[in-house]
């Protein structure tokens, strides 16, 4: 037999199994059975896959019904439209019960937490999360939701709430078209009247500049839009000027001034 056929009737892989004739590639490896691994294909395999060999992937739905989330609620079964909407629950969850958790593995396909306090306090509080397959959505397939200490070690503050947070608690419980507040009343009747948590004022500062961000769109957004501003004014408005002026450093360009001067016949 001539081409390449001919040349898969020879050794495979350095196997000493020959291809018969008819035979095909697919059906030697099916066939095959078990590959052994040399001693340096096994370190490699551990090294690269040996951590998942006791966690088994598990893509199916849990037995019990699916449940929508619902404020200040956690429960085994809940399903969360992605993986980001499923962390920010759960730190609300965690607010509002005045505990901390952190994140033992956090991965495209699947999130781990347990207890801030598992090694201190020995507490087995946990839950494991986990993509379905060819979804976005995020489902809780294990918790255990019982704490063996006594939460957050000042009752009164919590480190997962921060500037983030205190943002998109505020934007949810705004009512439409109401002024943002200040820092002052964020920090001593909005949160700590909602959540019972106290936050320095600093972070309510934090917390407000993302909102009017949110609303009116960042700085750094609103320069970009100066060359184009300048184009529309000009086109629109014949004899006049519209410049702007920028510098470059280390850390790109940087603003420096705009000038614009309308034209009048009149004048």
């Amino acid at each position: 037999m001539n081409g390449p056929a001919a040349e898969m009737n020879g050794p495979v892989n350095g196997d000493d199994v020959m291809l018969g004739e008819g035979d095909s590639v697919a059906d030697f490896y099916a066939n095959r059975g078990p590959v052994e691994l040399n001693e340096d294909e096994q370190v490699s395999w551990q090294l690269q896959f040996g951590q998942y060999a006791n966690d088994p992937e598990d893509l199916t739905l849990p037995d019990e019904e699916i449940v929508e989330p619902t404020h200040g609620e956690f429960c085994v079964g809940m399903a969360f439209l992605n993986k980001q909407a499923f962390k920010n629950h759960l730190r609300e969850y965690c607010v509002l019960e005045h505990f901390v958790f952190k994140l033992r593995k956090s991965e495209p396909h699947r999130v781990y937490t347990d207890c801030y306090y598992k090694e201190s306090h020995g507490c087995m509080w946990k839950v494991t999360a986990r993509k379905l397959l060819d979804e976005n959505t995020f489902t809780v397939r294990k918790a255990n939701l019982v704490h063996a200490c006594n939460g957050c070690e000042e009752p009164n503050k919590n480190k997962k709430c921060n500037a983030a947070f205190v943002a998109e608690h505020l934007k949810k419980t705004m009512k439409p078209c109401e002024e943002i507040p200040k820092p002052r009343q964020i920090c001593d009747y909005l949160i700590w009247g909602d959540l019972n948590v106290e936050i320095p004022y600093w972070l309510a500062c934090e917390a407000r500049v993302l909102l009017l961000q949110q609303e009116n769109g960042c700085y750094e957004k609103s320069y970009n839009h100066i060359p184009s501003l300048c184009e529309v004014i000009t086109a629109l408005n014949p004899g006049s000027i519209a410049n702007y002026t920028f510098s470059t450093d280390e850390k790109g360009n940087r603003f420096e001034s705009l000038t614009i001067s309308f034209f009048s016949p009149n004048w």
